[in-house]
């Protein structure tokens, strides 16, 4: 699901830029990009909650197997989104 919803991201920051190319060539109007911009950020929320998820299943997996984890043992993972931050 993780790697699905990385090319799933991937497809709609490249179908993003097409569209921003479009409009830069007067070939397409501005709800197009608006449209790719919605696409693009429903497909970040997707890869992050697949993130997730994965986390969450590793961290049950670890209390299934016996192991304790306590928050000051879990190191936070380094977000490699530069537009995740960023308003629309």
């Amino acid at each position: 699901m993780l790697t699905a919803a990385a090319h799933a991201k991937d497809a709609a920051e490249k179908s993003l830029s097409v569209s921003r190319h479009q409009l830069e060539l007067g070939s397409v109007g501005y709800l197009a990009i608006l449209n790719a911009q919605q696409a693009y950020q429903q497909a970040v929320i997707a890869w992050l909650q697949a993130q997730s998820n994965r986390y969450t299943d590793t961290a049950a997996l670890f209390q299934a197997l016996g192991g304790a984890i306590s928050p000051t043992q879990v190191a936070l993972p380094v977000m490699d989104c530069p537009d995740c931050a960023s308003p629309l």
